[in-house]
C-alpha cells in the first residue's frame, strides 16, 4: 500500500458513503453531494458511494456533484432493504476505502454506514463519522427498540471515529450524551483553536481511541441558489388560493417530528383573524401523514386558504421560499435546519422553534445565548408584549431576522400573530438581517474550508500513529 504521506502530495482522496441519495430522501440527498462538491472544487479527488438501483433515482444535487468533478459509485441493493443492504457494497467498497485518506460517513442506523467504518477500520483509513440529527434523543424515542439495537453498532464505530461531526453546539451535547459521556467534555469548535484534532492524549499518555474529537460545524448554503427575484406571477397560477393573499410556508417533511400538526392547529384558530394571509404547506409525505393533516383540515374547514402542494425542488422550491412572507417550521427536532438557512437566504423572516439550534435569530451570537435563560424570555417570545411597526429601525440595529420560541401550539400561536401583525417594511428589514447571517456565517465555502482542516488534520493525526 501507498504511504498515505506520499498519496496527500497530489491531492487529498475523499471518500462519502450514504445509504441512500433519492429526490425523495430529504436534506440528506441534497446536503452530502454538496459536501462532496465543495471538495471537488478546492482540488481533491472525491469519490460519493451510495446504494441504489437506478442512476435515475439520485437527487439534482447528486449529478450537479458529478459535474463539479465527484466521481459518483452506485451499488444495487438487495435484500434486507430497509437496511440499505448491498452484496455488490459489501465487495466492492473496501478497496474504495483502502485508496481514500478520508473516509467521510454520513447518518446512521443502515448496513453503508456501518460497512464503511469497518472498512476503515481494517485498512488503518481514519473516518468522519456525521449523524445528521440521527441521536438525537426526540428522534431515538421513534422505532425505539429497532433503534437501540442497530445503536449498539452505531455506538461502536461512533467511538473509534477519527472526528464525530456535528452541525451544531446542540446535537454535540446530544451525541455526548449518547456516547455516555460528562457534559463537561469539550467539543472542537470550526477554528480548531484547541488544536485536538491530531489526537488528545489519555491519562497515561497513551491516545485514547474511545473519545473521539466532536467537531462543530454547520451545514453550508449555497447562496448563489438563491438570488433573482420573486415571480409572483408564476406562483400564483401554480397556487391559486394563495393569490392576491401573503404567504406562510412550511416546508419539510410531513412528519409528526416536524410540528406540522402544531402549525395547522394554530391556523385552526388564528386563520379567520388574518384573511389577507394563506398558509402553503410543502414537502413530501411520510406514511400518509399528509393525508391525515389534509382530512383534519377539511372537517375544520380551513382548506379554502391552506395549500398542500407536496414535495418541491429546484426553482420551484427557491421560488416557493421567495414568495413567501413568512416561515415556520415548529419543530420537535432539528439538528440543524437547512430549510431555516435556505428560508433566511431567501430573505424571509423565520419563526421556528427550540428543538431547532436557530437562536441566532433573535440578533445576538449563539454563544451568549445558550444558558442566559432570562435573557431569551426578554429577547424571545416568553412574554406577552407586543412587537410594534415602530420597531422596524430596532430591528436593523439587533440584527434580529426571526422567532425561536418553545414546542408547543400557544407559543406557535405568539409569534404567528406578532409576525403578521408587523409591517411589510418590518418583516423586509428582519429578511435582509437573515440574509446577512446566512452570508457571513454559512456560505458553502466557508464550511468547506474549515471542513477541509478537519480532514487533513485527521489524516496527519493518522500518519503519526
Amino acid at each position: 500500500m501507498v504511504r498515505r504521506e506520499e498519496k496527500r502530495s497530489a491531492g487529498m482522496h475523499i471518500l462519502h458513503v450514504v445509504a441512500g441519495l433519492a429526490q425523495s430522501g430529504g436534506g440528506l440527498s441534497e446536503l452530502v453531494p454538496q459536501f462532496a462538491r465543495e471538495a471537488a472544487k478546492q482540488g481533491h479527488q472525491v469519490t460519493l458511494a451510495t446504494v441504489a438501483r437506478q442512476e435515475a433515482e439520485l437527487s439534482a444535487a447528486t449529478r450537479e456533484a458529478q459535474a463539479h468533478g465527484v466521481r459518483i459509485v452506485r451499488f444495487e441493493p438487495c435484500w434486507p432493504h430497509f437496511l440499505f443492504f448491498s452484496c455488490k457494497m459489501l465487495l466492492g467498497l473496501r478497496r474504495m476505502v483502502e485508496e481514500a485518506h478520508v473516509v467521510h460517513v454520513h447518518s446512521n442506523w443502515t448496513f453503508p454506514v456501518w460497512w464503511a467504518c469497518h472498512c476503515a477500520r481494517v485498512s488503518l483509513t481514519p473516518f468522519v463519522m456525521t449523524p445528521h440529527g440521527c441521536l438525537d434523543g426526540v428522534r431515538l424515542r421513534h422505532s425505539a427498540w429497532k433503534k437501540r439495537l442497530a445503536g449498539l453498532i452505531d455506538a461502536h464505530y461512533l467511538k473509534r471515529a477519527a472526528v464525530i461531526h456535528a452541525t451544531s453546539e446542540a446535537e454535540a451535547e446530544g451525541i455526548k450524551a449518547y456516547l455516555g459521556r460528562s457534559p463537561a467534555h469539550p467539543c472542537v469548535r470550526a477554528n480548531f483553536e484547541e488544536g485536538a484534532v491530531s489526537g488528545r492524549k489519555a491519562e497515561g499518555g497513551e491516545r485514547s481511541e474511545l473519545r473521539p474529537e466532536i467537531v462543530v460545524l454547520p451545514n453550508g448554503i449555497d447562496i448563489e441558489a438563491f438570488e433573482g427575484v420573486a415571480d409572483r406571477a408564476g406562483f400564483d397560477q401554480r397556487y391559486p388560493a394563495c393569490k392576491g393573499t401573503r404567504v406562510l410556508l412550511f416546508m419539510s417533511r410531513l412528519h409528526p417530528l416536524k410540528g406540522v400538526d402544531y402549525l395547522l392547529e394554530a391556523w385552526r384558530r388564528i386563520a379567520a383573524d388574518y384573511s389577507e394571509w394563506s398558509l402553503v404547506i410543502a414537502g413530501p409525505d411520510e406514511n400518509a401523514y399528509g393525508e391525515k393533516l389534509k382530512r383534519k383540515a377539511q372537517a375544520w374547514g380551513v382548506e379554502a386558504r391552506l395549500t398542500f402542494c407536496g414535495p418541491v425542488y429546484g426553482e420551484e422550491k427557491v421560488q416557493a421560499m421567495k414568495n413567501a412572507e413568512l416561515f415556520v417550521l415548529p419543530t420537535s427536532s432539528e439538528n440543524f435546519g437547512i430549510v431555516v438557512a435556505e428560508a433566511l437566504a431567501c430573505g424571509v423572516p423565520v419563526i421556528t422553534t427550540k428543538g431547532a439550534p436557530w437562536q441566532e435569530l433573535l440578533g445576538r451570537p449563539a454563544s451568549s445565548l445558550v444558558g442566559d435563560d432570562k435573557e431569551l424570555e426578554c429577547s424571545g417570545l416568553s412574554n406577552t408584549r407586543e412587537l410594534t411597526n415602530s420597531r422596524t429601525s430596532e430591528f436593523a440595529r439587533s440584527g434580529r431576522a426571526g422567532w425561536w420560541i418553545d414546542i408547543g401550539v400557544e407559543p406557535l400561536i405568539v409569534a404567528l400573530k406578532e409576525a403578521m401583525g408587523l409591517t411589510d417594511e418590518a418583516r423586509r428589514e428582519m429578511g435582509k438581517n437573515g440574509r446577512r447571517l446566512v452570508e457571513s456565517r454559512y456560505r458553502w465555502e466557508v464550511v468547506a474550508e474549515r471542513l477541509a482542516e478537519v480532514y487533513e488534520k485527521c489524516g496527519k493525526a493518522k500518519s503519526r500513529q
